[in-house]
């Protein structure tokens, strides 16, 4: 697997030049100001703190845009069938049927791939050449390739690739243990003992005091690092049954009955050992009691407000979490299974004046007000190039010039979310004990491979 810079991309086919003369990386492209009143139907998730950044990005907007108004219509929801990412797309759906679907709207890419095999989506190319906008110079190209469905671009990301490259390490239990945080684990094995220093064994739950690493159940990114594929560059065949694959969910196994004994152990610990308010679950980090964990790029934010709550002295490392160099064909990478990005219906009669949205807030200083203040990367490469984001966040350069240029992109296909719940189930039976690893996947990638037979039919 080839590594992905700024300026290539990899495991998804042909970037996609959308013209020979692009814009600078991150600016608005050159469409026209909308001169006529029009109102924007804007359906997005984001709940919480993140919504008055939408609220200041409207404001922000009007001020180049006066004749957009922009309604915004917020989405959330946390359970359901179709809650999909946290965004209720049965009620876009709902109204994508009724004819009255919203002028632009957030989905994540293989929720998007589903619209877009549907007919549902407009097709960006066309808009995007208009304005001389050469999408791969100015989003990251594997966010493109994961924003585009059979040659068509139906999305533009919003942020970054929705993978867990980064290992976070508490300060305070490296020290006790006598370990340098500034010196994180470079392989599996570097891994699983520098955990097993970390860990006390007491009278806690589970049998431990503090546990010396999360192990993340994300077969996918671990299997990347292994050299594993989980489909086809066409996005038609489950490929995770492979030898590479088996030997990733037999290493998750054994390194949890290495650090854990057992895996509902580490549950357990975790349980005992969560808080109360806001970020409840992750209140271990904070407090110590885990030493290492792997989070995204959201991981930054969750800590700057979340720490004030459990435990305001916490301080931590940020490396990235390592690939398996006992295979001498594996590389250090990250994969990005899935992005949010914002798409036009194509039942939307105000494409141009979405378009200006679309950009605004993707690619534009909309998207720099947003990311900013979650401090975490934008989608846009020159938005990424301000100092200010270096300044707020001091593990800048391990997100930029390590884990973004590191990302490579899953194949998008609309049976992704079946796909997905066969992969987990496949994780909970092994690491269960339930299956074998040579059985877990064989029934998963089994499973895979219908879903996405009935979705080519």
């Amino acid at each position: 697997m080839s590594r992905v810079t700024r300026r290539t991309v990899l495991a998804g086919g042909t970037p996609l030049l959308i013209a020979a003369c692009g814009t600078a990386a991150g600016g608005g492209g050159t469409g026209a100001q909308i001169k006529e009143a029009v109102t924007l139907e804007f359906a997005h998730r984001w709940e919480g703190v993140r919504e008055p950044l939408i609220a200041q990005q409207i404001d922000s907007f009007a001020k180049i845009q006066p004749n957009i108004k922009i309604n915004a219509q917020q989405l959330f929801c946390s359970s359901g069938e179709n809650c999909l990412g946290g965004m209720d797309l049965g009620k876009v759906t709902t109204q994508i049927v009724a004819g009255t679907p919203p002028d632009l709207f957030m989905v994540q890419s293989p929720f998007a791939a589903d619209f877009a095999a549907k007919g549902s989506l407009k097709n960006l190319n066309d808009h995007a050449k208009r304005d001389k906008l050469d999408l791969n110079k100015t989003f990251y190209p594997a966010l493109v390739t994961m924003g585009t469905y059979k040659g068509n671009v139906v999305g533009f990301p919003q942020l970054s690739g929705g993978d867990e490259p980064y290992l976070f390490m508490s300060t305070a239990a490296f020290q006790e243990a006598g370990v340098d945080p500034t010196k994180p684990p470079t392989n599996w094995e570097d891994l699983v003992a520098m955990a097993q220093r970390l860990t006390k064994r007491g009278a806690g739950a589970g049998g431990f005091d503090r546990i010396g690493f999360n192990l993340p159940t994300l077969f996918t990114q671990w299997a990347a690092k292994n050299n594993a594929k989980i489909l086809s560059d066409d996005g038609t065949k489950a490929l995770f049954n492979s030898q590479e694959g088996i030997d990733t969910l037999q290493w998750m196994f054994n390194t949890s009955q290495q650090l854990y004994g057992k895996w509902e152990n580490r549950g357990a610990f975790m349980s005992a050992n969560a808080g109360q308010g806001t970020g409840a679950s992750r209140a271990p980090f904070y407090t110590n009691k885990v030493g290492m964990w792997g989070s995204g790029v959201w991981h930054f934010f969750e800590i700057k407000g979340e720490k004030e709550i459990h435990n305001p002295p916490f301080q931590y490392q940020v490396g990235i979490v390592p690939h398996n160099a006992k295979n001498s064909q594996a590389k250090l990478n990250s994969l990005a299974e899935v992005v949010w990005l914002y798409s036009v219906p194509n039942g939307s009669k105000k494409v141009d004046a979405a378009f200006e949205w679309l950009k605004y807030i993707t690619m534009g200083e909309g998207n720099r007000i947003f990311v900013k203040a979650q401090n975490r990367p934008s989608p846009a490469l020159k938005i990424n190039e301000d100092p200010d984001f270096s300044r707020d966040n001091p593990h800048w350069n391990t997100v930029i010039k390590k884990a973004l240029e590191i990302m490579v992109p899953l194949p998008q296909t609309p049976a992704w979310n079946k796909i997905a719940t066969a992969i987990t189930k496949m994780q909970n039976d092994t690491l269960n004990a339930v299956k074998s690893p040579r059985d877990a996947i064989a029934e998963a990638a089994r499973e895979a491979q219908v879903a996405l037979d009935e979705f080519k039919r």
